[in-house]
């Protein structure tokens, strides 16, 4: 017999509604189950904006606060009702946590948004601690207890000279871990930026191996012949330059070239002069004619 109470006992995770057969009313008042999981979200979302929707003309009250917690978990009313009943849980308490999960999502967009005539359980004397805690944001907690002190004769009523040094306190402290959280954030802010700044990109200037052979063939020069000799160095005598590709295109520096008048053969400016054919022709009839 306990074994099948406990068998029975709700975890809060029974309590989600089960949109893959979620029932629907027909027009003649029967119950179908639908398959709605792929429009959980939009439904849960219209919900609400429906029910749970507060601005300075609809405020923020335990109805609403109660159907937050719900909807912003997609716990269907019955079955958390059920569960709430077993743990005994308050519906207050449950309010109480909608509340803050309103002002953490952003729902809530200012504490005048909220009637504190019937959620001042939450901020008196003896919650504002668990209200405080419950707020993930310093800075929020110091938005609602600047507005609780400022408002607190409406808030507070009879009850405003007690509390008031209390929030006081609590202001104070929070204002501090406000401001320490802000240079967290600033400082976490900068590690970013520091971490995805990209190095400035730095150009490139390369030069192959066939451009460099071009210019020693056409440059005639003693710098040529140096850098003809580097190429020679690098090809056979250092790390990674011993390739039969790079030495087959240094050969090329072997084959003789004129250039502006000038032999140019290998890595060596000779210097000479390259006599036309036809002028030595010449020069020999003329000594021929000479002996004659």
């Amino acid at each position: 017999m306990i074994e099948n109470e406990q068998h029975k006992r709700l975890r809060e995770s029974d309590c989600i509604i089960d949109w893959k057969h979620y029932p629907v009313e027909e027009e003649d008042g029967s119950i179908t189950l639908e398959d709605w999981s792929a429009n959980s979200d939009r439904v849960l979302r219209e919900w609400m904006e429906d029910e749970c929707s507060c601005d300075a003309f609809s405020l923020a009250n335990r109805e609403k606060c109660y159907m937050y917690y719900l909807y912003h978990r997609g716990y269907d009313r019955a079955k958390y009702e059920e569960y709430a009943k077993q743990r005994k849980i308050f519906d207050t308490n449950t309010a109480f946590w909608g509340l803050t999960d309103m002002i953490n999502d952003g729902w809530l967009k200012s504490p005048a948004f909220v009637d504190w005539n019937d959620m001042g359980y939450c901020v008196s004397q003896q919650s504002i601690k668990n209200f405080l805690l419950e707020i993930f944001e310093p800075q929020q907690r110091v938005v609602y207890l600047s507005f609780l002190i400022k408002n607190a004769e409406l808030v507070y009523g009879s009850w405003k000279k007690e509390v008031t040094p209390i929030l006081n306190q609590h202001l104070l402290r929070q204002k501090a871990e406000a401001e320490n959280r802000q240079k967290e954030l600033k400082r976490q802010a900068a590690e970013e930026r520091a971490k995805n700044k990209q190095p400035k990109e730095k150009p490139e200037y390369t030069l192959s191996v066939d451009e460099i052979i071009q210019y020693v063939r056409n440059a005639g020069s003693h710098t040529a012949s140096a850098i003809s000799d580097m190429l020679r160095y690098f090809a056979f005598e250092k790390d990674g330059w011993k390739k039969d590709v790079i030495k087959k295109k240094l050969r090329l520096l072997d084959t003789p070239l004129i250039v502006q008048g000038d032999l140019v053969q290998g890595n060596k400016n000779e210097a000479n002069f390259q006599v036309p054919v036809g002028q030595v022709n010449q020069n020999v009839e003329h000594m021929n004619t000479n002996k004659e």
